[in-house]
């Protein structure tokens, strides 16, 4: 994400705000962003819940999505598409995640492997109407 935003001379360190994975957080940290003058045009929020408390600040300040403010959610769930407007996501395979996840650990316990491995899974981007037309306008 940053590598992909520091290509397109788009990453700004002061936009990246970190907090601990509640709709508490996503809420308060988009009220951050907010404050920014000018605020961002797109959030992207690493998880269901950061990206529900967005959506909660940006309803509550009267911003509306994706028409003032793109939102862009890591993480699909099947009611996504159905919400007004429909969310943009980044779309990870979490079953297959949880079946190399119990692969490895099988591998550990059973003293097959000793150091740790990492494994990269594709991410698909999701493009629906949350994102508004900034995100469309990325070249990716």
């Amino acid at each position: 994400y940053v590598e992909a935003l520091k290509k397109h001379s788009l990453f700004n360190d002061n936009l990246v705000k970190i907090g601990d994975f509640s709709q508490e957080s996503g809420y308060s940290l988009t009220l951050e962003l907010l404050s920014f003058s000018p605020p961002p045009t797109v959030i992207l929020a690493c998880n269901n819940l950061l990206g529900l408390g967005a959506m909660d600040a940006l309803r509550e300040k009267g911003i509306q999505i994706p028409q003032e403010m793109g939102i862009v959610i890591f993480d699909d769930l099947p009611w996504f598409r159905y919400l007004n407007p429909p969310l943009t996501v980044v779309a990870q395979p979490t079953f297959k995640m949880g079946e190399v996840a119990v692969k490895l650990l099988l591998e550990r316990m059973r003293g097959r492997r000793k150091k740790p491995k990492q494994i990269v899974l594709k991410t698909k981007l999701i493009l629906r109407e949350s994102a508004g037309e900034a995100l469309r306008r990325v070249p990716i």
